[in-house]
């Protein structure tokens, strides 16, 4: 067999003619199999024969990685100067007084981008949950839900584009915004790193201190509306999607079912829109 063989991967090891007449399949299944025409690209062949079809990661990036661990890793030292004794780290009275803030801004910012991170892994196919929760959109339901979605809201809103199935993935879309922001953020932590003495204390005025917390509030404030609207429309994509399989029971009534909506079961509404 060759090098990378799909059968090889069984570890097959028995005498196949012991099987006796129960080995030989009929021309009947011999011609289903044929006329089946299952065509496998080699290098499928080969990550089949080899078993590494399950490391998503071979096939799938998450695009906003990198600039990901870099927010996270200046904002981390921006909160580390921040929440360090912040009453005599910060020269400035008012600088002082604004530190918390800063370091709550920072702080609310990294779980964010976690979260941010893990929605992306989702999103991108490079991880998939796998704990039943359908509630939390990944790459292969939100496609699913959002094909699905697309042919009803052609046939209900006249859409002919591909909305109903991205609004899932906008978290995707914003590379730039992130590019931008790590920037921000990367000249932010320049600025309060050049602004530590020798002696530790920091002297960044109150106003420079306000202004890394905007940047920071504003960064956040991108990435968890981001998420949250994939969430929400994943999450209204599949309400929208049941209540269409719920309806759409009421399209072929069988005589015994109709019988029972017009003399038993059926409301006047629901009555008077299948006549």
């Amino acid at each position: 067999m060759a090098a990378n063989s799909v059968f090889a991967r069984l570890n097959y090891n028995f005498e196949d003619s012991k099987f006796g007449g129960s080995l030989y399949l009929t021309d009947g299944a011999k011609k289903y199999l044929s006329a089946s025409n299952t065509s496998i690209p080699e290098w499928q062949q080969n990550d089949i024969a080899d078993g590494v079809a399950s490391s998503r990661s071979r096939y799938y990036k998450n695009p906003h990685a990198n600039v990901v661990i870099t927010l996270t890793a200046n904002t981390n030292l921006i909160f580390t100067v921040a929440n360090t004794d912040p009453a005599n780290t910060f020269s400035d009275p008012v600088a002082a007084t604004m530190a918390p803030s800063l370091a709550n801004a920072a702080s609310g910012y990294i779980i964010e981008l976690a979260a941010f991170k893990s929605h992306t892994d989702n999103i991108s196919g490079l991880t998939a949950t796998t704990d039943g929760n359908l509630t939390a959109p990944n790459y292969d339901l939100a496609t699913g839900v959002g094909q699905q979605i697309l042919k009803i809201t052609n046939a209900t809103d006249d859409v002919a584009n591909a909305t109903p199935m991205l609004g899932s993935f906008t978290s995707l879309y914003i590379g730039d915004d992130l590019t931008g922001n790590n920037t921000i953020i990367a000249n932010d932590w320049i600025t309060m790193n050049s602004a530590i003495a020798p002696n530790g204390n920091c002297t960044l005025t109150g106003g420079q201190v306000n202004t890394i917390i905007t940047h920071i509030t504003t960064a956040n404030s991108l990435i968890s509306t981001r998420r949250n609207h994939d969430f929400n429309f994943y999450q209204k994509s599949r309400a929208i999607v049941n209540d269409y399989i719920f309806l759409t029971r009421f399209d072929n009534l069988g005589n015994t079912q109709n019988y029972m909506v017009e003399n038993l079961i059926g409301t006047d509404f629901l009555k008077s829109n299948l006549s």
